[in-house]
């Protein structure tokens, strides 16, 4: 039964359909109707014109009615999307700018109607103009929330660093882009402040509009025909990726985005209504809270940097500004925080102070200890070429010497600068594995050796030839020469150096290196390690140092989770200590399983057939040298090309040094090329490119057997060649000329 209300509200209703009626008398003209219409006919069709304009009547109040909600909607979303503290961008594929709020055309510096089908690129520095139109292709093609950083150029004097968040519409035809400003501190403090200012004289009914879209946007979702609306406003509040909340003067939450609610780890009904001290502890509510008062005592935005300890314990730094917004009545209502966590940044922002300091560690080192070797080295030389002609044998062989021990150490100091570098890209592979220590340190240990017996010096070894370690072959190999080079070169004639190694408590083996030199003074021992200090000398025979090579030691026996450490007394020598694991049994096991193979035994290297492809005529001729007394004949090849045509016409070459980077083709190439006619010959990659770290093992995929780097010393070498022209008891080598 309709109520008395409705009763009445019709009943207006057919009133004023009877007055349109009277008003009009053209619809009066069935009165006019012929005699065979009766009274009751007329009457009938009187009503019915009457509902007639009822119902006109009522369509036209609900067109109007919806007319004014749509455009109450659209203004309150208006005010919204213009007053935002972040740019928001409408962009086609093209990158063009559909539509924009004020605090985006503010940031790009020029009027919205002038920016209107402008292309957003246009205001993109050159440098990060590619981040941008990869960040647009990602929108469009990945259908997915996309992030990156570029830098803006306004004409401004700095330059505006700007963090773009945006997602595609679902129509797919354009794409949302929020853009927060994200230059120093300062400068943001300024631009909140004068936005704060202009927010301050908007009219009031503007300010009051944007304060009842905030408190209503539960409501708008209960609204049919703003849907479209509701979409849009909870798209873009869920692409800002900081931490956006809202309180009121009390500090009682009232709103946040996903991002807040995420990040504190509670849903959105969870955190409003509550304060500060529901959801942090004590201490940090106490902050926060200080932190509140005094914006809203001074009425201006305020800057924090804050610490905050999550409820797992783990303590996070945010950046936050705050600011405060206003009723229609001059009121402060409230403050609208935005906060970002910058843990990372701050540990990056370490992490590179700690980098560049190395770095400027890496280049003092070879603007000095690189020039003195070098005059030395030009010096000789050019005194060689100008007057070689009129010096006596002995001289020219003194400076000889001279030079071969000035080329020496650039060598020693470039490799251990050069070991550093892969050491700090992380291109140097950790590859421990379980092996018998003397044998190894036997191999390795050659080079200073013979840098003790020219010195004079003693070298001793107490090492259990039964005794294994597990570790990184290279890496271990380069600690103890370096370790035990510097003995030598700390130790004056006459004097010993012993290496010795033993099973130490901990389930761990010892090493130690220990000398009868000049010791060091405790702050050298302390600084010893430290690459930002300096605590290169000379040796007792004038040996150049750079430091650099403990400090590469160290990085490589803490790779292995060992230690190392000295003890030292100024003219009573020093003792370096290094702790390695000891192998567990499986690593045991595997290492006599290979210990078991069959007898080798070593034939003298001669009459072999060879190959150098080097397209560098000085390595061509010092490899030559180095092979004439081991071979029946040398050919030679500047590219790899030209290597395959002459492996293709000699199938007995026995041997190829193959350089890896020759023009046409290089030597990954010919080798593949190569065993796809030849299995059986011996090829030996070379390269002097020492930084890539991964060289060696795509040789060894390509096809060669094994992989040396340049300089290439004759010693290591032959030992090489040795090595692949060894055969076991019953076996028998093709290539073996009587």
């Amino acid at each position: 039964m309709k109520s008395a209300r409705d009763k009445s509200d019709n009943e207006i209703l057919r009133q004023k359909a009877e007055d349109s009626l009277k008003k009009n008398p053209a619809n009066l003209g069935y009165y006019c109707l012929p005699t065979p219409y009766n009274a009751d006919t007329i009457k009938l069709l009187h009503q019915l014109e009457v509902q007639r304009i009822e119902l006109e009547m009522q369509n036209a109040e609900l067109v109007l009615a919806k007319e004014n909600a749509t455009k109450l909607a659209a203004d309150k979303y208006a005010v919204l999307y213009d007053f935002a503290p972040t740019g928001y961008f409408t962009l086609s594929a093209e990158g063009k700018i559909m539509e924009l709020n004020l605090s985006g055309s503010q940031m790009l510096g020029k009027e919205r109607t002038h920016l209107i089908n402008s292309r957003f690129g246009f205001f993109v520095s050159d440098d990060t103009k590619p981040i941008f139109n990869s960040f647009i292709g990602k929108i469009f093609s990945g259908k997915v929330k996309t992030e990156c950083e570029v830098i803006l150029s306004t004409g401004a004097n700095i330059p505006i660093h700007v963090y773009l968040a945006g997602v595609a519409a679902e129509n797919g035809e354009h794409c949302l882009v929020n853009m927060v400003d994200i230059t120093k501190r300062k400068l943001a403090e300024q631009e909140l402040i004068i936005a704060n200012k202009e927010l301050v004289f908007q009219n009031e009914e503007k300010v009051k509009r944007a304060a009842e879209l905030i408190a209503a946007k539960k409501e708008i979702a209960f609204q049919g025909e703003l849907i479209i609306a509701s979409g849009l406003i909870t798209m873009l509040l869920d692409s800002i990726p900081d931490l956006i909340f809202y309180k009121d003067t009390d500090g009682v939450y009232i709103g946040c985005n996903p991002s807040f609610a995420e990040f504190i780890g509670k849903s959105r009904d969870e955190i409003i209504g509550k304060t500060d001290y529901d959801l942090f502890s004590k201490e940090g509510a106490d902050i926060f809270r200080h932190h509140d008062n005094e914006m809203l005592k001074q009425k201006l935005p305020r800057h924090n940097e804050e610490w905050i300890a999550m409820p797992d314990g783990k303590k996070v730094l945010v950046d936050t500004v705050k600011t405060p917004y206003w009723a229609g009545d001059g009121r402060l209502i409230g403050i609208l925080g935005i906060s970002r966590d910058i843990t990372e940044r701050k540990d990056l922002e370490e992490n590179l102070r700690k980098i560049n300091a190395e770095k400027d560690k890496f280049f003092s080192i070879m603007a000095h200890d690189l020039r003195s070797p070098f005059h030395a080295f030009l010096g000789l030389t050019n005194i060689l070429s100008t007057d070689i002609q009129t010096m006596k044998p002995g001289l020219v062989e003194q400076m000889a010497r001279m030079l071969n021990e000035s080329a020496t150490n650039l060598f020693n100091l470039l490799e251990n600068l050069l070991e550093w570098s892969r050491s700090q890209m992380g291109v140097t592979a950790f590859k421990p594995d379980t092996f018998f220590l003397l044998p190894e340190i036997t191999k390795i240990i050659k080079p200073v050796l013979d840098m003790a017996n020219n010195k004079g010096v003693e070298m001793a070894f107490n090492i259990p030839e039964n005794l294994e370690v597990f570790a990184d072959a290279y890496m271990l190999g380069s600690t103890i020469r370096n370790l035990s080079a510097n003995a030598v070169k700390f130790t004056r004639r006459g004097g010993k150096v012993t290496v010795a190694a033993k099973p130490a408590s901990g389930n761990s083996i010892e090493i130690s290196i220990s000398d009868s030199g000049i010791g060091m003074s405790s702050a050298m021992v302390d600084d010893l390690f430290s690459l930002s200090a300096r605590t290169n000398r000379k040796g007792t025979d004038g040996e150049p140092s750079t430091g650099l090579g403990l400090f590469i030691c160290k990085d490589f026996i803490e790779k292995h989770g060992g230690k190392i450490w000295i003890e030292s007394e100024e003219g009573k020598g020093s003792i370096f200590y290094l702790t390695l694991p000891y192998p567990s049994d499986q690593k045991e096991k595997n290492v006599i399983e290979k210990s078991g193979s069959a007898d080798k035994r070593k034939i003298e290297i001669k009459n072999l057939k060879i190959l150098i492809s080097d397209d560098d005529e000085t390595s061509d001729f010092l490899l030559t040298r180095m092979l004439n007394k081991i071979s029946r004949e040398i050919l030679h090849a500047k590219n790899g090309a030209v290597a395959i045509e002459i492996c293709a016409n000699n199938a007995d070459i026995d041997l190829i040094l193959m350089d890896l980077g020759m023009p046409v083709m290089n030597g990954y190439e010919a080798t593949q090329q190569i065993r796809r006619f030849n299995k059986d010959v011996i090829i030996i990659a070379q390269t002097a490119n020492s930084l890539k770290g991964n060289e060696d093992r795509l040789a060894i995929d390509s096809g060669c057997n094994d992989f040396i780097a340049k300089p290439i010393m004759e010693d290591e070498l032959m030992d090489l060649i040795q090595k692949h022209f060894t055969f076991s008891h019953g076996e028998t080598f093709r290539n073996l000329k009587p």
